[in-house]
Parts: structure tokens; sequence; C-alpha cells
């Protein structure tokens, strides 16, 4: 009995355990230049065509990733796709993104909010894999204003969350793994056609 309420114990600790913040002067970090800016406080990202990825390599390839962080979205490129995300990357071909998203012009510029998988270089892999929750509360993210995007890699699965600036939910998504996914990565974050300031950056695996 002592020994099954230790193990109960520990796995609540290990649960409820605070996410460790990651160095922004760019300690740590795989990223392009070109994209990103390490300062001390933020990690400020330009406009990028396509796929600008910073991952914080300090961190090993884990099964139990968690990384969070606050996003305030600056403006859009309004040529195509902009996204801004924390993300959990294995490799370029296969990570997994949370995403604050805002359509092509032809699709109205309308702010939306997503949770993804790049695998084998395939993008919207996820579609065979089970949804076991699809919470979005019909709020929209803007310009100017900072966004809590939390997303979590377990052996049974992927969770994302968003927040409002005021802490209201925008998105809380969760996909089993059910069938072939990405199920293994490091901490990262992920812009395309979109400039802002990453905040808050934290994260935790293993």
């Amino acid at each position: 009995m002592k020994r099954v309420i230790c193990l109960v114990a520990l796995a609540a600790g290990v649960a409820g355990a605070e996410l460790t913040p990651l160095p922004t002067g760019g300690q740590g970090w795989y990223g392009d230049p070109l994209t990103w800016r390490f300062r001390q406080d933020r990690v400020s990202c330009t406009l990028s065509n396509g796929n600008g990825i910073a991952v914080y390599e300090a961190a090993p390839l884990a099964s139990n990733v968690t990384v969070e962080a606050f996003f305030t979205p600056r403006k859009a490129e309004g040529r195509g796709w902009g996204i801004a995300s924390v993300a959990i990357v294995d490799d370029e071909r296969n990570y997994w993104h949370l995403a604050l998203v805002q359509t092509p012009p032809e699709g109205g510029s309308r702010p939306m909010v997503e949770l993804a998988e790049m695998r084998d270089g395939e993008w919207l892999a996820q579609s065979n894999l089970k949804s076991e929750f699809n919470e979005a509360s019909g709020l929209k993210w803007a310009f100017g204003l900072p966004h809590r995007l939390q997303l979590s890699l377990a052996p049974g699965g992927v969770t994302g969350t968003i927040s409002a600036p005021d802490g209201r939910q925008i998105l809380r998504h969760r996909y089993a793994f059910t069938a072939p996914a990405v199920r293994r990565g490091r901490p990262a974050l992920r812009v395309g056609g979109i400039t802002g300031e990453f905040t808050g950056i934290r994260a935790e695996w293993g």
C-alpha cells in the first residue's frame, strides 16, 4: 500500500511540475538569423518566406515534451498564409505546431487557430488520428496583444491550448495517437508571414 501511495504521489508531482524558463538570448537555440532575433527578454521574428523554425537544441529528443510561450503578433505580410506557433520538432519534415493563423487575402485575411502535424513532409497529416476533443470558443486573436500558447506531447497523444490576453480560452484541442504520428521532438518556435515577439518561453521534457 505504501508503495502504491508513493507512486501516486510521484506521478502527481511530475504532472504538476513547473515548466522551466528557456533562455531567449540565443543560448541553445538554432534558427535562421535572418528570421530570428534573440534578446534577453524576448525572441522576435521577422517576415519569413514559409518555414521559419527555431529549435531549442539544448533539449534532447523526447516523447514527453511541453512548450509554452506568449506571442504578440505585430503585422502580417498579407500575400499568403500567415502563421506563428509553438512547436515540437523531430526534424524539418516531422513536427507538431499550435498556431495563430491568418488566411490569405483571397480567404478574407481571417484570424484562425490550429493544432496540426507535419509528418514525412506531408502537411495536415493528423487527419488519421482520433480527435478526442476540439473546444473552440469562437474568440478571435488580435494583433498587438499577447496570446498564450501551450503544446504538450505525451506517449498517448498531443494537446494544444490557446488563451486570449484576458485568460479566456480560444482553443483546446487533443489528438490521441491511434495511428502513426510524430511522437517525439524538441521545443521549438515556428513562424511564416507574421512578425511579432515570443516572451515567457518555458518548456519541460523527459
